[in-house]
């Protein structure tokens, strides 16, 4: 087993199943009528190599009860943190899967979208 690494992920997230995105995710303070199909989601991961993280990120998000359907991006956090400021849910995400049992966590708040291009 090679050396664990912290990747960074922005995702494109759906509902799986028959679930509304309403019944994941808090959308209180939200009141414009829209309906909200999906977000987007900053997430963090623990894993040896981009291929797993990106197998991680899947199987977290279903065990959520959503389904990836876009992956923005997926990085080396040691890169993107060197390169771009983090703030403090990055800071308070990577000492939570440094110092916990968790390979994956959510970062921050999820941005919800209307519609699905």
């Amino acid at each position: 087993m090679g050396n664990k690494r912290l990747w960074t992920a922005l995702v494109e997230i759906i509902p799986a199943g028959d679930d509304n995105l309403e019944d994941l995710i808090d959308l209180e303070g939200i009141n414009d009528g829209n309906e909200y199909l999906g977000a987007w989601a900053n997430v963090m991961v623990e894993s040896d190599d981009i291929l797993t993280a990106h197998n991680i990120i899947l199987q977290g998000l279903a065990e959520k009860r959503f389904k990836v359907i876009d992956f923005e991006y997926l990085d080396d956090y040691s890169h993107y943190k060197d390169v771009y400021e983090t703030g403090v849910e990055f800071d308070e995400a990577e000492e939570l899967l440094r110092n916990g049992s968790y390979r994956f966590c959510i970062i921050g708040k999820l941005f919800p979208f209307t519609e699905i291009e």
